[in-house]
């Protein structure tokens, strides 16, 4: 009796993205920042203009600006490690059995089926922009996330 094995892959790797962007943008407003920024979106420089702009536009009362206004935009040019994101054994075309093995405890597993996760490092960048509502503002930002970062 012979086993068929098949590997599926995940193709909705989005959600782990976002999920580590969001994680990004809620520790540096939260941690670094502070808790002071009023909004925080996860987008392009420009679709946050123009939430921005609708956001004017749809208030019914007199706009104020609420700054600090932190814009985190996902360049998407992420990639695997150079060093560590380029084993084998990350991609199930390669070496799945070897995976599926090296983390425990397993998702899933009976007779038939055996779902484990296989973890991969990436690289990449994003830019985070900080609308300021004075100079002052700005280089208290900029100070913080200076020496935060070295």
């Amino acid at each position: 009796m012979s086993i068929i094995k098949n590997t599926y892959v995940h193709f909705y790797i989005n959600n782990c993205i976002g999920s580590m962007f969001k994680g990004i943008a809620d520790y540096v407003s939260g941690e670094i920042l502070n808790n002071l920024p009023e909004e925080t979106v996860i987008s392009t420089y420009e679709k946050s203009i123009q939430r921005f702009k609708q956001r004017k536009e749809s208030e019914t009362e007199r706009f104020v600006v609420k700054t600090p206004y932190v814009v985190f935009d996902p360049m998407l040019d992420f990639e695997p490690d150079p060093q560590y994101g380029r084993f084998l054994w990350r991609y199930p075309s390669f070496s799945d059995r070897i995976a599926e093995d090296l983390f425990k405890p397993k998702i899933y597993e009976d007779n038939n089926v055996v779902i484990s996760p296989v973890l991969g490092r990436y690289k990449g960048r994003f830019e985070a922009i900080i609308w300021c509502s004075s100079v002052y503002q700005l280089i208290d930002f900029r100070s913080i996330i200076i020496n935060f970062f070295s």
